[in-house]
Parts: structure tokens; sequence; C-alpha cells
């Protein structure tokens, strides 16, 4: 090749990729880069929104290392396949008690990874116990009845029970203290445990 027609071909070529490189004239660091058609592939529209390059992920394509997304993914249906949500996701049971008394009534309410309430039925461990996840103990404890969902199984009486709640994720621990005191009530829900305490006053 002639040298000076390759030279030419360079340096055309550089142009071509600098014409398609526009810089913001407002001291703005990002670039613009448009393709041959001067549509915007990059950079920050007219009403100052992101533009970024799409990208398509092909079904059985490894993506290694870690593909952080900070927008909205989409596909048909969810656009998502094998991976849970945080509201699919149970977390640690909220536990409600009621204002001091030698009865109280205990809201339990199933939650989800972001503490969000989670429905549905669930199979939930509920005992009470004089240390917080202690072993379950009636030591001052004179019942405990569990309402609004169905019983499953009594382990000890007044002290440990298996209970599915109501379709809401929802159900009610009446915890009656015989004397003032603190005792506590654990909700187990799947691995994770939730505990409050339960004080009683005259």
């Amino acid at each position: 090749m002639n040298k000076r027609i390759g030279k030419y071909l360079v340096i055309t070529s550089l142009a071509a990729m600098c014409a398609s490189v526009a810089y913001a004239t407002d001291g703005a660091k990002a670039a613009w880069i448009r393709d041959s058609d001067g549509v915007l592939t990059s950079g920050i529209d007219s009403d100052g929104g992101l533009v970024v390059p799409s990208m398509t992920i092909a079904e059985g394509v490894t993506v290694g290392g870690t593909l952080d997304v900070t927008g909205v993914i989409s596909g048909p249906g969810t656009g998502i396949t094998g991976v849970a949500l945080d509201s699919e996701v149970w977390g640690s049971a909220g536990i409600t008690p009621s204002p001091a008394l030698l009865v109280n009534t205990v809201a339990i309410q199933a939650k989800d990874i972001a503490a969000g309430d989670l429905s549905g039925y669930r199979v939930l461990h509920v005992w009470v116990a004089e240390t917080d996840v202690g072993v379950a103990s009636t030591n001052n404890i004179e019942s405990l009845a569990m309402s609004t969902g169905t019983a499953v199984s009594t382990v000890t009486a007044h002290a440990d029970y298996w209970y599915v709640t109501a379709a809401a994720g929802t159900a009610t621990a009446t915890v009656t203290g015989t004397a003032v005191g603190t005792n506590y009530l654990m909700v187990a829900d799947g691995s994770v445990v939730s505990s409050s305490a339960i004080t009683f006053v005259e």
C-alpha cells in the first residue's frame, strides 16, 4: 500500500471516530456518543435522562464476575426466573405485645426479608420462656393460647406450640402471667427466630 494512502486512511478513520463523539460545552465530564445516523447511544438526553446501550443476554449465556444492574430488567413475564424477590422470602416475624398487663395479647405477623408483611399460610413455632430465646417454660405462665389460625401440635401445654397462621400470615398469642415479672415469647418462621419481652403487671 502507498504510504501516503495508508496515512490518509488512518487519519480519516480517526476523524470519523472523533466525529461520533461530542463533548458537553457546559463543563460536564460525560461524553455523548452518537451512531453513524446521529442517534444518541450513550450520554444524557435533552430531558436530562441517562442513555445507555441496551444489552441482551441470550439463554444459556454465562456472565462471569459480577453483573451490576441499576436500571430495569424487562422481558417476558417478570423477566426474571430462578431469582426470589424480597416479598417472596420469609424474614423475622413481627411480634407486637399489648400494653404490660397480666394478660398480654400478642399480634404475630409473618414478614419478608425487607420487613414487609408476608401473606399466605405460614407454619410457626411459638413458645414462651423465662429468658430471651430460652427453653420453653411455664414458669410464671398461667396460659399461652393461640388463635386466628390452626393448631398443629402441642409440644408443652401453655408453653410450646406449632401453629399455622391465618391466610394473611397472622396469628394471635394470648399470654397470661401468674405474677408480676417479665417472660419472653419466641416465634420461629422457617429458620428465623424472633423474640419479644412480655411484661406482666397488676
